[in-house]
């Protein structure tokens, strides 16, 4: 019995280490070049954060809704109408219910400030290409305008960029330039699904364990019941 006891907090030892290790590997995001950040995105639009709102994706999956008002934008043109000062990207996690849902590698965002994100469409919206890497803040420094990295400010690579060179980068990859958008309100195509189930009204916080984390979780839970109820039944046999 003392033997199939210490089996078992091993093994529940090891599928703890695991499960974390994994977790950690999860939340590392490579500092790819703009040129592959621009081959994995949809578009690249440019704007000036207005707020931040709390939703409950259909699936269940808690975001933060963050709204901007577009000044230049590039690959949604021809596929993608928008409210250009009610322009909507979907972040993972946020508050619900009083609750902190956190998800490692999620970007912050502050009303009023000006930044270039990397975006993708998908099921419920637009989203982050690739997370927090996709964040750049606008610095404007007299006549000169540049970009910097949310995630990696000091990568040599690209921490910094004049905004005249990324325009350059731009155009060569997408195939397109990145333009002033218009100011007539429009509105922007959603998917035929339904996209939300609730929503709160507040501001930005930290992000949540992703739908993948909880269904790591429940096979862990699983895992462990199993182990448990072995051990019980050899207990009693002997």
């Amino acid at each position: 019995m003392e033997v199939m006891l210490g089996l078992k907090n091993s093994i529940s030892a090891l599928l703890l280490c695991l499960f974390l290790m994994s977790k950690a590997q999860a939340s590392i995001i490579l500092p790819l070049s703009f040129e592959d950040q621009l081959r994995t995105s949809d578009a690249v639009v440019q704007g000036v954060v207005q707020g931040q709102n709390f939703k409950r994706l259909a699936n269940g999956e808690v975001t933060t809704e963050v709204v901007l008002r577009l000044s230049q934008t590039v690959g949604m043109e021809s596929e993608i109408i928008v409210n250009p000062s009610q322009f909507k990207v979907l972040v993972p996690g946020g508050t619900w219910g009083g609750i902190v849902h956190r998800v490692d590698g999620t970007p912050d965002f502050k009303n009023g400030e000006e930044v270039v994100l990397f975006v993708s469409r998908f099921n419920y919206g637009i989203k982050l290409s690739s997370m927090a890497l996709s964040k750049y803040q606008v610095v404007r420094k007299k006549d000169d305008i540049s970009l910097k990295s949310y995630l990696y400010p000091e990568n040599p690579n690209i921490g910094h960029i004049k905004f005249s060179e990324f325009k350059t980068l731009v155009s060569t990859v997408m195939n397109g330039e990145l333009k002033p958008i218009s100011n007539e309100k429009t509105v922007w195509k959603r998917p035929q699904q339904d996209e939300f189930i609730d929503e709160e009204n507040t501001g930005r916080a930290p992000a949540s364990i992703s739908p993948a984390s909880h269904i790591e979780m429940s096979w862990l839970m699983i895992i462990f019941a199993l182990l448990g109820s072995g051990s019980w039944y050899l207990a009693k046999r002997d």
